[in-house]
């Protein structure tokens, strides 16, 4: 009964969302995925290990903050195509985005690399959202805990996450912006 339950609630949801009928809806634990992508279960199931590391990296960091388990879920949506990601979304330039009034978080795969902190980040948005219920008004705060949490490595086969480490994009643009004032230190 639960399952089917579920099954229905998730029906629901991927209409709320604006998903069409060739989304597919898979559930694991806490999540909840919407997906297009044809022959990407592979590519889904390495989004959904680190994504289960990162949750258990989360809970264990955050657990002083009375954490909870939401019963709508967290609700991931994974597109095939950048234009369906642009037009459900209305994001520009990202691959990626936590829409906090849809309770969602929203993807575009790549497969340039680029898309796995992009996951992280974003999803601890939701996290924080939905798990912690941490209001944080300063976008610095938010942004600042996001990245954290973003700027991590998969390790032991992808089952573990270390965070805190140098996210290379931004190694790389710290140093260019350095460059660009002539900072005698880089």
């Amino acid at each position: 009964a639960y399952k089917e339950a579920d099954k229905q609630r998730a029906e629901t949801r991927r209409k709320e969302l604006g998903l069409s009928a060739s989304f597919q809806t898979f559930r694991q634990g806490i999540f909840r995925m919407y997906s297009d992508l044809s022959g990407g279960k592979v590519k889904l199931e390495q989004m959904l290990a680190s994504m289960q590391a990162h949750h258990a990296a989360y809970c264990e960091l955050m657990r002083p903050l009375h954490l909870r388990y939401p019963d709508e879920g967290i609700d991931v949506v994974f597109f095939q195509k950048e234009a369906d990601y642009r037009q459900i979304t209305g994001s520009q330039g990202s691959v990626g985005v936590y829409k906090p009034k849809n309770g969602a978080s929203y993807f575009f795969l790549t497969g340039a690399g680029d898309d796995f902190n992009t996951l992280l980040h974003e999803m601890t948005h939701q996290y924080c959202d939905k798990i912690s219920e941490l209001y944080i008004e300063a976008a610095c705060v938010s942004e600042g805990i996001a990245e954290y949490f973003g700027a991590a490595v998969l390790t032991s086969g992808g089952k573990k996450l270390e965070l805190g480490k140098p996210h290379s994009y931004n190694v790389k643009e710290l140093r260019e912006s350095l460059l660009g004032r002539g900072d005698p230190l880089v």
